[in-house]
C-alpha cells in the first residue's frame, strides 16, 4: 500500500508493526490485533516524515459524531513513536504528552496526521 500526497505525487513506504523487529500486537497499528485500531502509518522518505490518514469510525466516538479524545491521542502518540522508529531507527515510548485540541475530530471523514 502507498499513500499519495495531495497534489505532491509523494509515494510513501508502509510502516508495519514489525518492520524493525518491534512487537506486532500494537493496539494502534498492528493489523493482526483484532481489538486495536489497525491504523497504518507511512514513511515519506523524501520529507523525512511519518504520515497517516485517520478516519475514525462511529465506534471511536466520545460525544456523538466526534472521536473520543483518547483515541485521537493514541493516534498522535503512535505517529510520534513511528517518527522515532523510522527516522532514528530506535524504539521510544512516550514520557509525557500535553495536547491542546483546537476543535473536535469528526467521525466518518479522513483526517491527515
Amino acid at each position: 500500500m502507498a499513500l499519495t500526497g495531495e497534489g505532491r505525487g509523494t509515494v510513501a513506504k508502509t510502516l508495519l508493526a514489525n518492520t524493525f523487529g518491534i512487537e506486532s500486537r500494537c493496539f494502534v497499528c498492528a493489523p493482526e490485533n483484532a481489538a486495536g485500531l489497525r491504523q497504518p502509518f507511512y514513511l515519506d522518505e523524501d520529507r523525512g516524515t511519518v504520515v497517516a490518514e485517520f478516519a475514525p469510525k462511529v465506534d471511536h466516538s466520545g460525544a456523538p459524531n466526534y472521536a473520543h479524545g483518547g483515541v485521537v491521542m493514541a493516534i498522535l502518540d503512535e505517529a510520534m513513536a513511528w517518527a522515532v522508529i523510522a527516522i532514528q531507527r530506535r524504539f521510544g515510548v512516550t514520557e509525557r504528552a500535553d495536547v491542546e485540541f483546537f476543535r473536535p475530530v469528526r467521525v466518518g471523514i479522513v483526517h491527515h496526521v
